[in-house]
Formats: C-alpha cells, sequence, structure tokens
C-alpha cells in the first residue's frame, strides 16, 4: 500500500471515517517511521497514511489519539500457539 493513497478494491470510501492520531507509525517496507502519524480508516480498511502535515483531518471527524503510542497496521497476527 502507498503511503497515501487507498488500496485497490474495497476501499470503503462510503464508511464514515476515523483518524488515529498522535502515533509513530512503522509500515514494515523499509522506510523510517512516519512521526506523528495519521491513519485514515473506512469500514474495515486503511484507506491513508501520512503525517499530520499530509492527511487532511475533517472538522468534526472522529479521531481516537494514541497518545504518542506505536502503530503497526496489519502486522501482527494475534493466533499463536506457545507450548506445542
Amino acid at each position: 500500500m502507498s503511503r497515501n493513497e487507498p488500496q485497490s478494491g474495497d476501499t470503503g470510501a462510503d464508511a464514515t471515517p476515523l483518524f488515529v492520531t498522535g502515533a509513530r507509525l512503522i509500515d514494515c517496507t523499509g522506510a523510517e517511521p512516519i512521526r506523528d502519524a495519521v491513519v485514515e480508516i473506512r469500514g474495515k480498511r486503511i484507506f491513508a497514511v501520512g503525517n499530520r502535515q499530509s492527511i487532511r483531518i475533517p472538522q468534526g471527524a472522529q479521531v481516537l489519539d494514541c497518545g504518542g503510542a506505536t502503530l503497526m497496521p496489519g502486522m501482527i497476527d494475534c493466533h499463536i500457539h506457545t507450548m506445542m
């Protein structure tokens, strides 16, 4: 996924967006982490990713402030077996 472009396929363009803000984002592409990242989520899809200067958050939008946490979207599969 490009950092500032929607994924192909079902983008959830008609869904009400949620903006996740205030985090450091690691996208696991080898690029430097994005500081003060904004992740726009529509429906079940990540629609856009960038820093606060590159992603416009509409007035009155639903915003979730991560307070400096680190995000790695789509990276962690929590289905594990530790005692095999």
